[in-house]
């Protein structure tokens, strides 16, 4: 309160004769007892004792008027999935008031079944110059204790949300700051003056969805280390590539794979295109395509896996590789033919040399035997005649 050469109060009056006056809590180290009637008429937010000055008490304060400082009100919107249509629906809950209220409002038609909200947002629509976008746009400040539930007049009942853990939680990024507050969840807000929802939503929902890829269709030109997808309802959305595989079943080769329940966070409205598939084992109950009409599935065909493995072996590719198998075991049969000829050949022409050598020398040693036994013939008759 005490500033040199001018107090508090002061600075709260020249602040609020701005254009867009800023949120001004004052602070002292006395009470707020001591300045009497001039704390009440004085321009500010709001008043703390400087010896409970904390963030929490800063927060509550500040979050507590609207009047007079965001003209019109913002407009507190849910956003409601109705899993049973596969239907968005954003319901009004209300103005933004000063103070602690129970903003509540019928679901309808909106909601005939199981339903999921999907996001909270705050929508602000004020009548403005072009001086007044150039300038930096009011923050407001909200507290939320608790989500709950009515069922046909029931009585209401809290939904187990997790509003006392902000990281349970997320925001429109450079809009919306969240924090823990005691029992509840602080969110610090930045409007914008272009009408744009500011939105609050539960932190289970991913910023891009993970798929499995395969090669063709594996990229990173989402920004989260994956491809752009197409959600269920045909919008856009970032991937985040958890795995690469070299084929998906049933699908062309540039799809991808996504969790179904996760595919589902995204959706913005019905869905556009689906085919429902049901994939059995072996060992699946015979009564169940009995089961699957009971469910709304009404079966249209079917395929096997070895249905798929006979298409698969009719293809041009397979008919391909198997040509090539069989040329490559003609190949190699034909070598083996080749080198046994070789082989065979080269035996019998050492076998051959072999035989006439043999023949050669037989012959020699006959001719040598038969000389001998002449000439021995020779001297043994002349030896008789000479005496």
């Amino acid at each position: 309160m005490q500033l040199p050469g001018v107090d508090g109060f002061a600075v709260a009056e020249q602040l609020a004769a701005g254009r867009h006056p800023p949120v001004v809590v004052l602070i002292s180290s006395r009470e707020a007892a001591a300045y009497g009637p001039r704390l009440q008429s004085a321009p500010a937010h709001g008043f703390i004792p400087k010896r409970e000055l904390s963030g929490s008490a800063l927060a509550a304060v500040v979050g507590t008027d609207l009047a007079g400082r965001v003209q019109p009100a913002p407009r507190l919107v849910a956003g409601v999935f109705d899993v049973d249509t596969q239907l968005l629906a954003r319901v009004t809950l209300g103005s933004l008031r000063n103070g602690t209220h129970r903003y509540a409002a019928r679901l309808g038609r909106d909601c005939l079944g199981e339903c999921r909200l999907v996001s909270l947002s705050l929508t602000w629509t004020p009548a403005v110059s072009r001086a007044d976008v150039a300038s930096t746009p009011p923050s407001i400040t909200v507290h939320i204790d608790r989500l709950a539930e009515r069922v046909r007049g029931a009585a209401w009942t809290t939904v187990p949300a997790g509003v006392t853990d902000a990281r349970r939680w997320s925001g429109t990024p450079g809009a919306v700051r969240l924090s823990s507050a005691g029992r509840t969840l602080a969110a610090h807000i930045r409007l914008n003056y272009y009408g744009a929802p500011v939105t609050i939503e539960p932190a289970d929902v991913p910023h891009a969805l993970p798929v499995l890829t395969t090669p063709e269709s594996n990229s990173t030109a989402s920004g989260d280390y994956g491809p752009l997808v197409v959600g269920l309802d045909g919008q856009t959305l970032p991937g985040h590539r958890v795995g690469v595989v070299p084929a998906l079943p049933g699908v062309p080769a540039n799809a991808v794979l996504v969790d179904l329940p996760a595919a589902e966070r995204f959706l913005g409205g019905p869905f556009k295109t689906e085919s429902t598939e049901v994939w059995l084992t072996t060992s699946a109950p015979p009564g169940i395509v009995r089961r699957l009409r009971s469910q709304g599935v009404e079966p249209v065909g079917a395929r096997t896996a070895a249905g798929a493995v006979a298409a698969l072996s009719r293809s041009g590719l397979n008919v391909a590789y198997l040509l090539y198998l069989i040329c490559a075991v003609a190949a190699a049969l034909l070598a083996v033919a080749t080198t046994a000829f070789t082989l065979a050949s080269a035996a019998r022409r050492r076998s051959s040399r072999s035989t006439r050598w043999t023949m050669r020398v037989c012959r020699r040693r006959r001719k040598h035997t038969s000389a001998g036994i002449s000439i021995s013939g020779m001297a043994a008759a002349n030896g008789t005649s000479g005496s």
